[in-house]
């Protein structure tokens, strides 16, 4: 973790690389000549400390200082954590906590370290898209889904991107990765919460229907598995058997009537999966319905 200390001391702060390998500390003291550079040039951080050792000898030109520090640190959406008392008057808000010691910081950031961790791996993450030229939008996720970068994706999720967002067209994250064959990710995204039934606003299809549609019998198993809705409809009343039976795949309708999808449910025209493949004569696949069939 990253993190700016703005001090008249570097004793006593146990918590700091020297004890700890996930801590790197940069101290910025008041008396630096390039105080106000060293601090916008480090402000991709999730933290900032300003502890000093006594605040009643604090001259009008340190104070300024800090109240500069402070203001810029909550323009950027920093955490504050201080011993001065008086921040909190004027900066009233919950980026500013105010500690009374040395013990106790060390007890506070103990305890909310891991948070403080995520919090610096979500801004590293950020910073490492955005020097490839990569914004944290929907958009450029999208595009590393379909070129399967692996290692930009894990950077798109540690930076915080909304598993559940669509590109301008409408499309969810997920069914552009199952348009795209790209199983890991179907695998992160579900593990992460991805709503496995919503559905896209081109095609009308979830991400099972494109999953059936590109023929991916693994990736059909996998959404089957995770408990995806098996009767759902397009925007042309097709449902996933219907779109199974017209790709000819046998296994993925078998896969289907045993999870509970109708052969008997009606498309737009009027007509059910298992009458359409009485009409297209597949025997196999008219075998696999014909258990479930009740009309």
């Amino acid at each position: 973790m990253n993190l700016l200390i703005i001090s008249d001391t570097q004793e006593n702060f146990l918590f700091t690389e020297k004890n700890n390998k996930q801590i790197n500390a940069l101290f910025v003291n008041l008396s630096s000549k390039d105080f106000y550079k060293q601090i916008q040039n480090n402000s991709n951080i999730p933290l900032c400390i300003i502890y000093i050792n006594d605040e009643n000898k604090l001259d009008r030109e340190n104070l300024q200082k800090i109240f500069s520090a402070v203001g810029f640190l909550q323009a950027k959406s920093i955490q504050v954590i201080s011993n001065i008392d008086y921040l909190s008057c004027n900066f009233s808000n919950s980026k500013i906590k105010i500690i009374a010691s040395i013990d106790e910081l060390n007890k506070y950031l103990k305890r909310n370290q891991n948070k403080f961790l995520q919090a610096d791996e979500k801004l590293q993450a950020q910073k490492e898209l955005l020097d490839k030229g990569l914004p944290v939008c929907p958009s450029c996720f999208a595009m590393c889904i379909e070129e399967d970068n692996q290692s930009d994706f894990e950077r798109f999720i540690k930076a915080g991107i909304n598993i559940n967002s669509a590109n301008p067209k409408g499309t969810p994250m997920l069914n552009i990765a199952t348009r795209n064959n790209r199983t890991k990710m179907i695998i992160k995204l579900l593990d992460l919460g991805a709503d496995i039934n919503a559905i896209s606003k081109d095609r009308g299809y979830t991400a099972l229907m494109d999953a059936i549609l590109r023929g991916n019998e693994k990736n059909v198993s996998i959404f089957i598995e995770h408990g995806a809705d098996v009767n759902t409809i397009n925007k042309d009343g097709q449902t996933n058997l219907i779109l199974a039976v017209g790709e000819n795949k046998p296994h993925i309708c078998s896969l289907l009537v045993k999870k509970g999808a109708n052969p008997d449910i009606k498309d737009s025209m009027g007509m059910s999966a298992y009458e359409y493949a009485v009409l297209f004569k597949n025997q196999e696949i008219i075998d696999i319905l014909q258990p479930f069939h009740k009309e």
